[in-house]
């Protein structure tokens, strides 16, 4: 059990003795005779001195053999910092207790007490007593409608304290000090409403300012099984009346910068910058030493890494929008280089499309692995994409049996298969009929533009096909050539369609979690 501090300074005065004192009037003793007193409380500000839903206190006097002398209660004052009551004729050792209540008139469950302080009453001298009061509360329960909770969603919990006898404590919600035991997982607001942000367990704590008593509830979220996709805007860049507003020449790759801003390549200028509102932010033009680039990659540490396929070569790009050349892969015998991302780890993935490998380089530029289709019966990889747990996705379009057939395959950041995912069926039957760039986001759902089809298909990071979506809700009619795909962290997904009008145009949309999968239970 916590204590209160301090509820209030008590001061009783017991009334003076009448009578002779003999002739040469000498001072008596003090008498231990007993006489009314007044009582007088001094009320401190509300706050951690006492608790705030206290509207009155109880005074409880007992003689030593514990009968009773007197009970007053002494109600808050609105105006004012002191009560004053009556109280009966008492002196000598005695007991005193207090109890705190949310009623002015004593009643309710009690919010703080003290029981049995032993005082000394003396006739004609003041007793001032400092009582410390223990808070009732024994337990703090913390519960929510559900304990389960999928990523995106939020619910409140209500924080409840009870005494000993299971009676409910009333507390003050602005004095309720709320934490979450995992932020990466869930956050909690300080009114206690939980958001869930990736899979796994987290554990919300409320801990009542006043008695210091926490109370627990833990929660597990996990990916929303069914989700769709709403069209938000077109991103573009120009004024209104510029032929190339929302327009691009080719919208080959799309990355989310660190500070969230969205970055386009376009293949026939460089690379342009949009804020997440969708506002033009400048573009950083290629030199001549890059050229047919189809994509870009974003370390974990910012830097940026551009892929040439002309030369075989990797270029990164400093603050000043120079560019380095960082990996030569002119001796690797490549055919057509074609995707890029980067690990935690610090290791780069290079796709060689025509050639049908994956060249794994270090930090410093040397070639550590290279995978060849040995290792796959048929590969022809394409892009890359890297979750938050570091696993590697990438893109694999097989072009046999008269119709292309898409692959997705998840590797560690060294390189090592842990599994891969296709459907050697028609298109129609929900296959990956050409699979091009991908994404996974923020909750782990892997994103995969299928060009064929003209639709992106969304997986879990097991290959559970979800849902597909296309632009048809958008503008009245499909996707002509979506390419590029990047997800931020606030669960909005942009696709780059190759070739409107022979242009390309970027289009932002949003995820919404249809069913949260959640499971109505209490938990105290």
């Amino acid at each position: 059990m916590r204590t209160i501090t301090l509820v209030a300074s008590i001061t009783i005065l017991l009334g003076l003795l009448a009578g002779c004192s003999g002739g040469d009037h000498a001072p008596r003793t003090p008498a231990r005779q007993p006489v009314n007193a007044v009582m007088t409380i001094t009320w401190p500000t509300r706050g951690r001195l006492i608790p705030q839903q206290t509207q009155s206190i109880t005074i409880t006097i007992k003689d030593a053999q514990g009968a009773l002398i007197d009970q007053q209660t002494a109600a808050r004052p609105t105006d004012a910092i002191t009560s004053t009551v009556q109280l009966g004729a008492f002196a000598g050792w005695n007991v005193v207790s207090a109890v705190a209540y949310p009623t002015a008139d004593g009643t309710g469950t009690p919010l703080a007490l003290k029981a049995d302080v032993g005082v000394n009453a003396i006739t004609g001298q003041p007793l001032k007593l400092s009582i410390i009061m223990d808070s009732t509360i024994t337990r703090l329960a913390v519960t929510a409608p559900t304990n389960r909770l999928t990523i995106g969603k939020t619910l409140q919990c209500t924080a409840t304290a009870y005494d000993a006898q299971d009676r409910i404590v009333l507390t003050t919600p602005n004095q309720m000090m709320w934490d979450s035991l995992n932020d990466a997982v869930a956050t909690v607001d300080n009114t206690g409403v939980v958001t869930a942000k990736s899979t796994g367990a987290a554990v919300i704590t409320a801990t009542d300012g006043e008695s210091l008593m926490e109370g627990q509830l833990a929660f597990t979220v996990s990916v929303p099984k069914r989700v769709k996709y709403e069209y938000v805007s077109t991103l573009g860049f120009g004024t209104a009346a510029s032929a190339v507003n929302m327009q691009f020449g080719n919208t080959t790759c799309i990355q989310i910068a660190p500070n969230g801003e969205v970055w386009v390549e376009d293949t026939n200028d460089g690379i342009h910058r949009f804020a997440p509102t969708g506002t033009y932010l400048g573009t950083i033009k290629y030199p001549a030493d890059i050229a047919y680039s189809s994509s870009f990659a974003f370390s974990k540490q910012g830097q940026v890494y551009v892929v040439s396929s002309l030369d075989s070569a990797v270029y990164s790009l400093d603050d000043s929008n120079t560019f380095t050349k960082v990996i030569d892969a002119s001796s690797e015998a490549l055919y057509s280089l074609m995707g890029i991302t980067t690990t935690g780890d610090g290791n780069i993935f290079l796709s060689d499309n025509s050639g049908g490998k994956v060249l794994i380089y270090n930090e410093a530029g040397n070639l550590v692995r290279t995978k060849n289709q040995t290792e796959w019966s048929e590969l022809a990889p394409v892009c890359f994409a890297t979750d938050n747990k570091g696993f590697v996705y990438m893109t694999d379009t097989y072009t046999g049996y008269g119709y292309p057939r898409g692959y997705v395959v998840k590797m560690l950041s060294n390189g090592d298969t842990v599994g891969t995912w296709s459907t050697d069926v028609s298109p129609l039957d929900g296959g990956i009929s050409s699979a091009g760039s991908i994404a996974v986001d923020n909750i782990g759902h892997v994103l995969v533009t299928d060009y064929k089809n003209k639709r992106v298909d969304v997986f879990t990071d097991q290959g559970e096909l979800l849902t597909t979506f296309n632009a048809a809700d958008a503008l009245g009619g499909s996707f002509d050539m979506p390419q590029g795909i990047a997800a931020d962290a606030n669960g909005n997904v942009y696709v780059g369609d190759r070739g409107w009008g022979s242009k390309s145009r970027v289009m932002k949309f949003r995820m919404v979690p249809v069913d949260d999968g959640g499971l109505d239970v209490t938990v105290d």
